[in-house]
């Protein structure tokens, strides 16, 4: 089972984001700070004619074969007539001058209906467009029926999955039970009251038997690239399977035994253990 990983979202604060509405408290810069529980909220929920959207500029052409949303309020599209849409064009984005005509029949770029593959209970998503490299890209949903009034969205990626060689080997601990983290208070009155925080899964992922020093290198450069860009990462363990986690490492030195002696392409690194945390869990729509 191939390793596969997004590590840097390409949407930052480089880019220009345009979007159809904004919360004046949960506000659009909240889509990429990395923190999928500050969300951004629309003001409204959107319908099939008139949707909400957002709309990203990422400065120049680059490359995308991942698109992510996590920690959504939306409720399952497919029975509710509502849609989510991933969409990218070569000209601007909507109110920009000489944008592209991204809702009407003269759409030139290339877009995929997400809706169809939402599995119910879900607030994350992941897809792996592999379209062509461009500029602007826009995320497009309806859902007319949410009885919260608005759609959030706790972050929006847009990257490149990347996976390890074929000589690295994956087993991936199963998850613990979900924790519950909450806090205790008592009143005056010597009443106790607790008040939940979240919740979250942590789970070890294991990588075996690499007798190849380059292989071995490539780990270290990974968990360098991660580190460097705050302990967080995009896993996806199958991309046969509608799931994805985005998740933190907790170890900040990764156990490892190596064994042999020499230089070292005669070691052996048998053994390498991350311990992950899930910060939210998300859904993989389409394989590459």
């Amino acid at each position: 089972m191939a390793f596969r990983y997004v590590i840097t979202n390409l949407i930052n604060e480089d880019c220009t984001l345009y979007s159809s509405s904004e919360d004046p408290v949960h506000v659009l810069d909240n889509i990429y700070i990395g923190e999928p529980g500050q969300v951004f909220r629309f003001e409204g929920v959107g319908s099939v004619l008139l949707p909400e959207w957002i709309c990203v500029d990422l400065t120049m052409v680059k490359a995308v074969n991942f698109c992510g949303i996590f920690n959504t309020n939306l409720t399952y599209l497919p029975t509710t007539g509502g849609t989510l849409t991933y969409r990218n064009c070569a000209s601007g984005c909507p109110t920009m001058a000489g944008a592209c005509d991204w809702f009407g029949g003269g759409f030139t770029g290339e877009s995929q209906d997400l809706t169809p593959r939402m599995l119910e209970n879900s607030r994350n998503m992941g897809a792996f467009p592999l379209f062509t490299p461009r500029q602007y890209h826009l995320l497009e949903v309806a859902d007319p029926t949410n009885a919260d009034g608005y759609v959030e969205i706790g972050e929006w990626v847009l990257g490149i999955c990347a996976e390890f060689s074929a000589g690295i080997h994956i087993q991936p601990g199963r998850p613990d039970s979900p924790k519950f983290p909450s806090g205790m208070r008592e009143t005056a009155y010597g009443q106790l009251k607790e008040t939940y925080y979240g919740e979250y899964q942590e789970f070890e992922l294991g990588i075996k038997n690499i007798n190849d020093a380059a292989a071995v290198d490539e780990l270290n450069i990974f968990l360098r690239a991660v580190k460097l860009g705050g302990g967080k990462f995009i896993y996806i363990p199958d991309h046969n399977r509608n799931f994805c986690y985005y998740v933190m490492v907790m170890n900040q030195e990764s156990t490892r035994e190596i064994y042999g002696t020499g230089d070292r392409c005669a070691k052996e690194l048998r053994n390498w253990r991350m311990k992950l945390r899930t910060l939210v869990e998300g859904i993989s729509f389409v394989g590459p």
